[in-house]
Parts: C-alpha cells; structure tokens; sequence
C-alpha cells in the first residue's frame, strides 16, 4: 500500500498534468478567438446548439406535476399544478422550472415568465428527463403557448403542444406564437393541429424582436381542421430577422411547410429539415433578404404530388418571390421530390439568388409552372445541382446544371 507521502506526490503530478491541459486549451480557446471563424467551424458551432445542455437538479428547480398543488412550494416531492402557479414561484429567482409526465389541459398563453439575461443566463421550462408533457388546452384557449415583449433569452424544451381543441376568442389560433418578444429558444417542441399557423413569430410595434433559435422542433397538420384557403396555414411561419432554424420537420400542412417573410433584413437561416406533404409546398422566402437554406430533404404527397384547395398541385419544393422583392438568397445542398416545379425564383420578385450542390427530382404529376427549377430571377448563380424529369414533366427551361460556377463558401447570415 503507498505511503501518505507516495500519496501525496501522486496528487501533485496529477494536478501539475491537470494545469498543463488547461493552459493548452486556453492556448486553443485565445487563438480561435483570435481569428474569423472559418466555414467549417460555424457549422460545428450550429451544431453543437442541437444538443441540449444538462438540467440542473430538480432541487435547483421548480417542480409541476398533474398530481401537485397550488399550495405547494415547487418540490419534488410537493409539486404545484399550473403553469401560472409555476411562472410565479420561478419569479422569486428561480431559473428553472421542471414538468412531470402528463397530459396538463392548460394553456401557457401570455404567462409572467421571469426573463433571462442573456444565453449564458437564460430561464428555462422544460419536460422533466425521460417524462412525456402534453399541453393540451379546452376551446377557451386560443393558443397553447404564447410569449410576448418584453419576454427573452428563455427555453421551452421538449414538450407537446396540442391545439386540436383550441379555438379561444382572442383569434389568431396558432399553436405557438412569439410575437414582439426576443431572443426565445424552442428545443425539442411539437406543435399539434391549430387552426391557423403552426409555430409563428412575428414583429410587433417594439423594435427589436428576433433572434430566435427553432431547434429539432416539429409541426404538424396547421389548418387541417379549417380548410378555407387562406394562405395563413403554415407549419412554421418566420416574420422576424436573424432567426435559426435546425433540424426537425414539418408535416401535413394546408399551405407552405415554412414561410420566411420579413419586410426588412432577414438574415435567417434554415437547415437540416424534412418538409413533406404540404399543401402549397415546402419552402417559400418572400420579402426576406440573405437568407441561407441548406440541407434540406423537401417531399411531395403520393408520387411527389402535393394538392392545395385552390385546385392546383404542389407549388414549388423552394419558391423565392411570391408577391415581394427577396435578395441575396443561398440554396445549398437541398434535395426535392415533387410535383411542382423544384426550385421556383420568380421573375421580378428575385434578385442575386444561388442555388448550389442541390438535387431536383420532380414527380410524375407536370406542374403549372415549368421544369424542376425554373429561372426567372435576376442574377442567379447555380452551380453542381443535378435535375432529375420524370417522363412527362415539363421543362422549357434549359438546362441550369451547365452553368458552371463555383459553390459559395458557407457564410451564417447571422454571424455565428
């Protein structure tokens, strides 16, 4: 058995090595701050965002439960009931609050969440590990979540929202909507059968709304259950600038899987999705410059066909312009089946686009429109795309693939 001295001088090498590791890292840490983040470094920074950080203890937390208490102080072993009841309890400077497996018949529209300071200090509510949540409010409610100014830097993390029975008098009827607020993250959401939008975020008259991160969230069947046309009825709808948005899906839809729109700056950026079986189509950019969309799996309905009420078959995989001027848009590396036309940047509506890297197989139903991607934009750039034609598919186009150019470096609109 060593010595207490043998011990001793073990611990002392231990913590000298220790020491050495750290100054070698704070070496790396200064140099990478030292210089511009190259290209592949922003992207392992976006994705390093998809993968949560741990939760506090639950005894750093507040706790809800469908079997707590209003009375009760938020433990684990006291839960309260409500989310109004948690909201207040994490006021008193709690940045946490925890929710138990259940179906909660609540909705968490406009609730007084304390605010985060920034993401390094954020407030977060989120399922308790391993537990499914389901927000699932009665007709009264008119959304399930709804945050407002001045509300930022928080996270609602991996829980359900469900609007099949929301349909409450103050309209709108999104599932979940940010609106004037800032700097909000949704990790890990699902968003269920609303009458109008999906998840929506909007400007209001306080500047400086956006900033939001949309992380691995899912949104499914908007306007399924009111089927008026409208064009309101998106899986996602974007009308905020400098806004991310990784991973997940959007499904079933009566209009556009996603929609940005923003009558300034947009900045976005849209990557690592699934858009399948949407009514107008799966992406549409309009009003809203340098966005970047990239890594995209954009699907049709049966044989890529997507059918909208208006009567017509699916619109477009991608549609830059619809109605407004879009500018500097970048397309990377986007895979479309469907039946409409692939990629679609309309004439007048289009400026200085790039479509790069990208893949186009349309369906076996010929689109009003023509060809797997038709350009009528001004100034566009296309470069290693390849174009699949089904046998009867139109394309009056030319070929966009024998325009040679080469693919843009990778830039984060917003800076990342």
């Amino acid at each position: 058995m060593a010595t207490l001295g043998q011990r001793v001088t073990r611990l002392e090498r231990t913590v000298a090595t220790l020491e050495g590791t750290m100054a070698t890292l704070d070496e790396r840490i200064a140099a990478l701050q030292a210089v511009d983040l190259n290209h592949e470094t922003r992207i392992v920074a976006l994705e390093q965002l998809v993968l949560p950080p741990p939760l506090p203890p639950a005894g750093q937390a507040i706790i809800m439960s469908t079997t707590g208490n209003d009375a009760n102080p938020g433990t684990e072993i006291a839960p309260v009931a409500t989310v109004g009841r948690l909201a207040e309890l994490m006021r008193a400077g709690v940045r946490t609050g925890l929710i138990r497996g259940g179906v909660y018949p609540q909705s968490m529209e406009d609730m007084d969440w304390p605010v985060g300071t920034s993401w390094a200090d954020p407030v977060l509510i989120s399922a308790y590990p391993g537990e499914p949540v389901t927000f699932r409010p009665d007709m009264s409610a008119s959304r399930v979540l709804h945050v407002s100014f001045p509300k930022e830097f928080i996270e609602f993390r991996g829980f359900e929202c469900d609007a099949i029975n929301a349909a409450g008098p103050l309209g709108g009827h999104e599932c979940i909507k940010l609106a004037g607020c800032r700097a909000i993250r949704l990790r890990q959401i699902v968003a269920l059968d609303p009458l109008s939008q999906g998840i929506s975020a909007q400007a209001s008259d306080v500047l400086g709304s956006g900033f939001h991160e949309f992380l691995d969230c899912r949104s499914y069947r908007a306007g399924i259950r009111n089927p008026a046309p409208d064009n309101e009825k998106h899986g996602f709808y974007i009308a905020v600038p400098d806004c991310l948005v990784s991973g997940g899906e959007s499904i079933g839809h009566l209009d556009w899987g996603l929609q940005l729109f923003n009558g300034d700056q947009s900045r976005c950026l849209v990557e690592r999705m699934l858009l399948q079986d949407n009514g107008a189509g799966g992406l549409v950019v309009d009003a809203a410059d340098d966005a970047v969309i990239r890594k995209m799996l954009i699907l049709g309905g049966t044989s890529g066909r997507n059918i909208h009420p208006d009567g017509t078959s699916g619109r477009a995989g991608v549609l830059v312009g619809s109605g407004n001027l879009v500018r500097r848009v970048m397309i990377d590396l986007v895979v479309v089946l469907q039946s409409g036309t692939g990629i679609n940047l309309q004439p007048f509506h289009s400026e200085n686009a790039r479509v790069t890297n990208s893949r186009i197989t349309q369906g076996l139903y010929p689109s009003p429109w023509d060809g797997p991607i038709n350009n009528a934009g001004v100034g566009t750039t296309f470069g290693g795309n390849s174009v699949d034609k089904a046998m009867n598919a139109s394309y009056t186009d030319g070929d966009p693939t024998a325009i040679v150019d080469p693919s843009p470096a990778y830039t984060d609109p917003r800076g990342l």
